[in-house]
C-alpha cells in the first residue's frame, strides 16, 4: 500500500527516505477506525451520472460545428422539438412528428431528414445518417463515473494530483505539500473524488481526478463534515459522496431506516491540529439522529507529522516534506511540477530550473536567434518556423490588404506608399503599357488590347502630343509654342531661341 508512496516521495524529495516504519505505524494507529468503515484503504461505487439540461446544450451546440450553418440550422430544427427526457431516453414521450409515444428516435430522425431536405444536403445516405445521430445520442445519454472515499496514503501525497487541470496549495510543489502528510497521519480525514479514467504520475498509474472534496469523519460520534469542492462546486456529485459516507457510517453503527441531519455552513465544527495543512471552510456537517450527539465536539484534523528521513524532528515548515535539518531545501527543484533534478540535467530560465518534460512543454526555440522562450511568446511564421516576437516582426510583416504575415522580403510596395503580399499586389496594381509605371487597377483603362494608365490616356488621346521641331522631345500639345513660320516648340526650346534672337538685337 506504501510502496508507490514512498517512490513518489523520494523521488520529490530527493532523499532516501529512514522513517518510512515510523509513518506506516502511525498512520495504521490513525486510521484503523476510517479502515474499518472503509473496508480497505479506499470505498468505491459505479454511477451513472445523466447530464444536466446544460449539459445537454452544450453538448448539441459542440455537435453543430461539425457542420454547415445551414445542416446546423436544419439539425436544431429537430433537436429543439425534444425534451431532455426524450434525448435521454432516445424515445419519443408524446406524439410527434406523426409518430406515437415510445418511438425511437432514430426512426423519427431519418423521416425528418428525408422529408426536411437534410440527407440531401449533407450528402449521406440513411444508413450513415443514422450512425451520424447514433453517436449524438450516446454523447447525450448517462455516463458512468467513479466515485472514491479513500484513505490510502498514495490519495493523500497526490491530492491535487493528476487531475483533469486544476491543483491547490497542496499540490506536491504547493506552499502547503506537507499539510498532505498531516491529513495522512489524522484521525478524521478522508479523501473523496470522482475520476472516469486513469493516468499516469511518475510512472504509475492511478485515477485522475474531475472533482476532489475532503471529509473529515469522526467515526464514534456518526458526524461528517464536508469541505470545499475542487475544482467548482458539483451539487450531483457533492450529493452523491454524502450518501455515500451516510451508507458506510450507518452501517457501521449498525442502524437501519437511518435518519440523517444536514446543516449547511456549519460553524467551528473542526479543530486544527497542526500549522501544515490548509484547511478551507465547511460547506456541510452531517449527524446520525439518535447515535450523534446534539451538538457535535469539534473533529480534530491534522496531525504532528515526523520528518520521514531523519524521524526524529517535527515538520515545522508547510512548504517542506522534510525537517530544516535533513536539508529538502538544498535540492533543485523544477518550478512547474515540483519534482527534484540532478544539478546536469536543469533546464533554467529566468533564473528557475525546469525538469525535460516541463522545459518542452513551456518554451520554445526561435529559429532565428537561437534562444529559448515561453511558448506563449513563440509564434510559428509563415514559412513554418518558430519565432520569438522580437525576431517574428523583424523577419515578418503583414499585408495591408490581407492581413496575411510574409517575409518582408517577398513584399511589394504599392504607387500608395502602403505593402502588399504579391498575391494582394497582383490583385490591385497593374503596370501601365506606355509609362511602365504601377497603378491602381480603378486608375487603368483598357484600350486597343492595351493597359494604360489614366494619365497616359489622357496625354495620348484627350490632349494629344507632339515632338518639338528643335530637340524631339515627346510634348502635350497645348504645352507647345507656335513660331511664325509653323514649328513648334517645346518651352525649353522656344525659351533658348527667344534668348538668342534677344543677344543678336541687343
Amino acid at each position: 500500500m506504501f510502496r508507490e508512496f514512498w517512490s513518489i516521495l523520494e523521488n520529490v524529495t530527493g532523499r532516501p527516505l529512514n522513517a518510512r516504519s515510523e509513518i506506516e505505524n502511525r498512520y495504521r494507529t490513525a486510521k484503523n477506525k476510517l479502515l474499518a468503515l472503509l473496508g480497505g484503504p479506499y470505498y468505491e461505487e459505479e454511477v451513472a451520472i445523466e447530464p444536466t439540461s446544460e449539459d445537454i446544450e452544450e453538448i448539441k451546440n459542440a455537435f453543430m460545428t461539425n457542420f454547415s450553418d445551414e445542416v446546423a440550422n436544419m439539425f436544431r430544427g429537430f433537436l429543439d422539438q425534444l425534451t431532455v427526457e426524450e434525448l435521454r431516453t432516445g424515445k419519443l414521450m408524446a406524439a410527434k412528428f406523426g409518430f406515437c409515444p415510445g418511438t425511437k428516435l432514430g426512426k423519427v430522425f431519418l423521416k425528418y431528414a428525408k422529408d426536411s431536405g437534410l440527407m440531401e444536403k449533407i450528402g449521406q445516405n440513411e444508413q450513415q445518417l443514422n450512425s451520424v445521430f447514433s453517436i449524438f445520442l450516446q454523447i447525450i445519454r448517462a455516463e458512468k463515473l467513479t466515485f472514491r472515499i479513500s484513505v490510502h496514503p498514495l490519495d493523500f501525497l497526490l491530492i491535487s494530483e493528476n487531475t483533469t487541470g486544476w491543483r491547490s496549495c497542496h499540490a506536491i510543489d504547493g506552499i502547503h505539500r506537507a499539510g498532505n502528510l498531516s491529513y495522512l497521519l489524522d484521525q478524521s480525514t478522508v479523501v473523496a473524488y470522482v475520476y472516469k479514467n486513469f493516468g499516469e504520475f511518475m510512472g504509475i498509474s492511478w485515477p485522475r481526478k474531475m472533482w476532489r472534496q475532503l471529509i473529515f469523519i469522526d467515526v464514534d460520534n456518526a458526524v461528517a463534515v464536508f469541505q470545499r469542492e475542487y475544482p467548482d462546486r458539483n451539487k450531483n456529485f457533492a450529493t452523491i459522496v454524502r450518501k455515500i459516507v451516510e451508507k458506510l457510517l450507518s452501517k457501521y453503527h449498525n442502524v437501519g431506516n437511518a435518519k440523517w441531519l444536514l446543516k449547511e455552513n456549519p460553524i467551528d465544527p473542526v479543530e486544527i491540529c497542526s500549522r501544515l495543512p490548509y484547511v478551507d471552510y465547511a460547506e456541510t456537517r452531517i449527524r446520525l439522529d439518535g447515535v450523534s450527539p446534539e451538538v457535535p465536539p469539534p473533529i480534530k484534523v491534522g496531525a504532528r507529522v515526523p520528518c520521514p528521513n531523519c524521524g526524529k524532528r517535527t515538520l515545522l515548515d508547510p512548504e517542506c516534506f522534510l525537517c530544516s535539518d535533513c536539508g529538502e531545501n538544498d535540492v533543485i527543484r523544477c518550478a512547474n511540477c515540483g519534482f527534484i533534478l540532478h544539478e546536469d540535467n536543469a533546464m533554467w530560465y529566468d533564473g528557475e530550473a525546469y525538469c525535460e518534460d516541463c522545459w518542452d512543454d513551456l518554451f520554445g526555440y526561435c529559429d532565428n536567434c537561437g534562444e529559448y522562450y515561453p511558448r506563449e511568446n513563440i509564434t510559428r511564421g509563415p514559412d513554418g518556423n518558430y519565432y520569438c516576437e522580437t525576431c517574428f516582426h523583424e523577419v515578418f510583416a503583414q499585408c495591408e490588404n490581407c492581413g496575411e504575415y510574409v517575409s518582408r522580403d517577398d513584399l511589394w510596395g504599392g504607387p500608395d506608399h502602403r505593402y502588399y503580399c504579391e498575391t494582394c499586389f497582383d490583385s490591385l496594381f497593374s503596370s501601365c503599357d506606355i509609362c511602365d509605371e504601377y497603378r491602381e487597377n480603378a486608375d487603368m483603362i483598357e484600350y486597343c488590347g492595351l493597359r494604360i494608365c489614366r494619365e497616359c490616356f489622357r496625354k495620348l488621346f484627350v490632349v494629344g502630343v507632339s515632338t518639338c521641331a528643335n530637340c524631339g522631345c515627346t510634348v502635350e500639345n497645348d504645352e507647345l509654342i507656335e513660331l511664325d513660320d509653323g514649328r513648334k516648340l517645346c518651352a525649353n526650346c522656344a525659351h533658348k531661341l527667344r534668348a538668342r534672337i534677344m543677344g543678336v538685337l541687343a
